[in-house]
């Protein structure tokens, strides 16, 4: 009998060893839990920031779209101006070279 109470010792000894074993398990996990929510929360955070920012993205494009035009339009009225004051400034010109062969010679 006292060895069946000494084995019996034992058993409750390793049970409770495997016990204690798996309260510590119990509590990693729920700390890994705890963590990976707030990685989870943290993630969540970032990615509708990210949402936000990506929100806005087709009214700038639109934007710069218009601005880009803009300034090629003023690039092509600017063109434009200088061709024809180019164009004035050969007309101009061959005026002149034509009042000047038509001055009488020099003396």
């Amino acid at each position: 009998m006292q060895a069946e109470h000494v084995s019996s010792e034992k058993l409750v000894a390793q049970a409770n060893a495997e016990l204690d074993a798996a309260r510590k398990a119990l509590a990693d996990a729920n700390a890994a839990i705890i963590a990976t929510g707030a990685k989870l929360a943290e993630a969540q955070k970032t990615l509708t920031t990210a949402q936000a920012n990506a929100a806005g993205v087709p009214k700038l494009v639109e934007t710069r779209t218009a601005e880009a035009k803009a300034a090629s339009d003023r690039a092509n009225v600017a063109a434009a101006a200088l061709n024809n004051s180019t164009s004035a400034l050969l007309a101009a010109t061959k005026i002149a070279a034509e009042r000047f062969k038509a001055l009488p010679p020099k003396k």
